[in-house]
């Protein structure tokens, strides 16, 4: 399948590869299907794009926390278990979104509000993080 979006154009898409989201993200309920984008000149990118198959003009830029030193230490209920299809054993990744700030002059990491990959199930949530749940180490 081909998408066209706002900020790559033309993209092929492996429907195997789509990432679902149950319930979509907070303001973007009706973006359920995404998938995650990268340069694919870069043997390991900082930044990848989860572009939404059902609304082309929504791309939220992620990066691995680690970048930002951030480690999370989460709990999921039993509802976000379910809405990950998660059984012991996935491979679950973490993404952290990035932001402008306040006065659009500079990209900022959105901590508090991270992305849960279940890569084995292709199932996506995002998570509130409380304060107790993230660590931020040398910074």
């Amino acid at each position: 399948m081909q998408i066209m979006t706002e900020w790559f154009g033309p993209v092929d898409i492996d429907p195997a590869t789509t990432l679902t989201f149950p319930v979509g993200l907070p303001g973007f309920e009706d973006c359920t299907r995404f998938k995650l984008l990268h340069d694919e000149q870069k043997a390991n990118p900082l930044v990848r794009w989860l572009q939404s198959l059902d609304r082309p003009d929504v791309t939220f830029s992620v990066v691995d926390p680690a970048i930002f030193d951030v480690r999370y230490e989460l709990t999921l209920t039993d509802e976000e278990t379910n809405l990950l299809s998660y059984t012991e054993g996935d491979h679950v990744v973490v993404l952290m979104l990035l932001g402008r700030s306040e006065d659009a002059s500079v990209i900022v990491p959105k901590a508090k509000f991270p992305i849960l990959l279940n890569l084995d199930k292709q199932t996506g949530l995002q998570k509130q993080a409380t304060t107790c749940e993230l660590v931020f180490r040398n910074v």
